[in-house]
């Protein structure tokens, strides 16, 4: 045979190979229902119907079935991001690779909410008859701007704790963070690597600094036992597709005189279950082991600590850096109600008559302060 006839066509006979292997592997290879590297669940097949066809969902669902259905879909999510990476784009599905694997997700935009959504609080905290104080977590961008490619672009974090200490009204106890955060080294590990929340660290940095804003005795390092697991990824890392970033340790902070064990009720809709403890080890075994700290997100919950004094009851509203800080917060208040109002729509008024909280604190990463749009406060 024609040796430049064989060369010309090699590159077709490779291609149909391919094809035909992935169409084979399809057909074959068991399909999963979760994605522990992407930790979501993949798209079911959509259910038919003449509405769905009409109105293009129908076949929008085949497409993404497809899409999240192929085989070694893994492999080739990791090496499109690689790829983008080596060809100079750097901030895969939005999240930086930076120094050391640190992966560190791109600013927000400036077309933001956060003026809409400070004018909510201030109003908030005008309206109730009690203490409203309020912390708000840096950018890990910002934070660690010394591991960010050459090509980031600018976290303008000063601007933004400037804007909200100066709009918050009088009414709301600003506990500033931004200072204390970006002093530290990164050495301490205030962040996870490969997810965007605060470690333990972090947020019982920002615990003491409440304390200390609030009048409550802190308590030192050494009265906690900690505990380190391995084997943690977090958000950014499933985000980003950067899968050969090196996993790293979650730590979890018991109080020795507790070891956290508290009453714990979550609440969604008219469903409840109740807990005796603030740390749920069980997750540790599964893929998201940040959920350790109160079970991840949920509508609300509530902590019962009958050690604290029984006179203070405070209301968190908060996104999920929250969930870290709250068992902190526990030792100081007998009882915690927290709500994320990404799923809790009811009235706050009303809660706080309801649960007689006499403290309120809202807890938020300033990404999720200036995009929210779940701040409704009544």
């Amino acid at each position: 045979m024609d040796k430049r006839k064989i060369k010309k066509n090699l590159t077709s006979f490779v291609f149909i190979v391919f094809i035909s292997a992935i169409m084979v592997m399809y057909f074959v290879m068991p399909k999963e229902d979760y994605s522990p590297l992407e930790k979501r669940y993949y798209e079911s097949f959509p259910s038919f119907s003449g509405e769905a066809l009409l109105n293009g969902d129908y076949t929008q669902g085949i497409e993404n079935y497809l899409a999240d259905h192929t085989p070694l879909r893994a492999f080739f999510v990791g090496t499109n991001s690689y790829y983008n990476l080596a060809i100079g784009n750097n901030g895969s599905n939005g999240v930086y690779l930076g120094k050391d694997d640190m992966l560190i997700e791109k600013p927000f935009s400036e077309d933001n909410l956060l003026e809409r959504n400070m004018a909510k609080i201030k109003t908030f905290s005008e309206e109730t008859d009690i203490p409203v104080s309020m912390v708000v977590v840096p950018s890990k961008g910002y934070i660690y701007s010394d591991y960010l490619p050459a090509n980031a672009l600018e976290y303008k974090d000063e601007e933004y704790f400037d804007f909200i200490e100066n709009n918050l009204g009088s009414k709301i106890k600003f506990v500033n963070i931004l200072n204390q955060f970006k002093s530290t080294s990164a050495d301490d590990k205030l962040f996870f690597k490969t997810d965007h929340h605060w470690t333990s660290f972090g947020a019982y940095s920002a615990y003491c600094s409440l304390c200390d804003a609030m009048g409550l005795n802190k308590k030192s390092k050494n009265d906690f036992s900690i505990e380190s697991y391995d084997n943690f990824y977090g958000t950014s890392y499933s985000t980003s597709a950067y899968y050969l970033t090196k996993r790293e340790e979650i730590e979890v902070w018991r109080d020795k005189e507790s070891l956290g064990v508290a009453d714990v009720e979550i609440i969604e809709g008219q469903k409840s279950e109740k807990y005796d403890n603030m740390f749920f080890d069980d997750n540790l075994s599964g893929d998201d082991k940040y959920t350790v700290f109160l079970d991840g997100n949920h509508s609300m919950v509530k902590i019962h600590n009958n050690s604290a004094d029984s006179n203070k009851k405070l209301l968190i509203i908060k996104d999920s850096f929250a969930h870290c800080l709250a068992p902190f917060l526990s030792a100081h208040y007998s009882d915690i109600v927290m709500v994320d109002l990404r799923y809790y729509k009811l009235s706050l008024t009303e809660l706080i008559k309801t649960e007689g909280c006499n403290e309120a604190i809202f807890i938020y990463g300033i990404d999720n302060l200036a995009t929210s749009t779940d701040i409704i406060l009544y």
